[in-house]
């Protein structure tokens, strides 16, 4: 509620008036938006989120000068620079002091010398961008030749066997031989790179390397030829697939075609 005066009317007195009829609001002077050379007197009860909040003035008081706002402006008290500069200097310098290791490609300290994650040695690589000189052996050709020497096997020995030579056990020996062998391999690098079970990286232990190919090895052996990446070994996956499904194929149509001989040579009139 808004009342205006005129200047013929004292706004003191009036003021006085109103503040003695409603003793449980707020009264205070306020500039009229609408006729600027008038004033208005705002009656707000002190309870109601909905009352406008103009701009109070009081009785006969003058605005403040801008000198004035600017020195109360300039007394305000602002958040320091050094505070946020400090902030990102220790963060620069946080990031500064770590390096990716070369081997796993985790984040270690720049002064290592031994990788917390794989536990490689890195006392040969300094600062340098050269990769370390790795000490254990890198079977993965060993692992790619095991698969390649049975296809030849199956093609240029199986095949060319007759039926009374037992072509199916040949088979099945290449088969067994190359599930071992392979196995071996893989748990014998896994152990001398010093491989653990870790559930980040998804490696495992030589053992468990060891049973997982000799069980699965449809899956797990591509997944070492993938897995050996984190301990500074080559990532051998994409070799390892096409190799792996040529043996499987040579292997099941090897198998095929001496059961379908099998069958032909006991049903000769069908």
């Amino acid at each position: 509620m808004q009342f205006e005066t005129e200047n013929n009317l004292d706004p003191d007195k009036l003021l006085a008036q109103l503040a003695n009829k409603y003793p449980e609001h707020e009264l205070s002077f306020v500039e009229d938006p609408f006729e600027p050379e008038s004033r208005a007197i705002r009656i707000a009860h002190p309870n109601d989120p909905k009352a406008p909040q103009p701009k109070p003035t009081s009785v006969g008081a003058d605005p403040l000068p801008p000198e004035s706002q600017a020195s109360q402006s300039d007394a305000i008290p602002k958040e320091p620079e050094g505070a946020s500069r400090s902030e990102e200097v220790s963060e620069s310098e946080a990031a500064a002091d770590t390096k990716a290791c070369p081997y796993c490609g985790e984040t270690i300290r720049s002064v290592a010398i031994k990788c917390k994650h794989c536990g490689s040695d890195l006392s040969a690589s300094g600062t340098s961008a050269t990769r370390p000189v790795r000490t254990s052996p890198d079977l993965g050709l060993f692992l790619l030749g095991v698969p390649i020497l049975a296809i030849v096997l199956i093609w240029g020995w199986v095949a060319n066997m007759n039926l009374l030579q037992s072509p199916e056990t040949t088979l099945m020996a290449i088969g067994i031989g190359t599930l071992l062998i392979t196995a071996v391999l893989a748990s014998v690098e896994a152990a001398s790179a010093g491989m653990q079970t870790s559930r980040q990286k998804g490696t495992y232990g030589p053992t468990t390397w060891f049973f997982l190919i000799l069980l699965l090895w449809v899956v797990c052996y591509p997944a070492y030829l993938y897995k050996r990446r984190h301990y500074g070994f080559a990532n051998l996956l994409v070799p390892g697939l096409v190799i792996g499904a040529v043996y499987l194929g040579s292997w099941l149509l090897m198998d095929v075609a001496i059961v379908e001989a099998r069958a032909g040579l006991q049903n000769p009139f069908r």
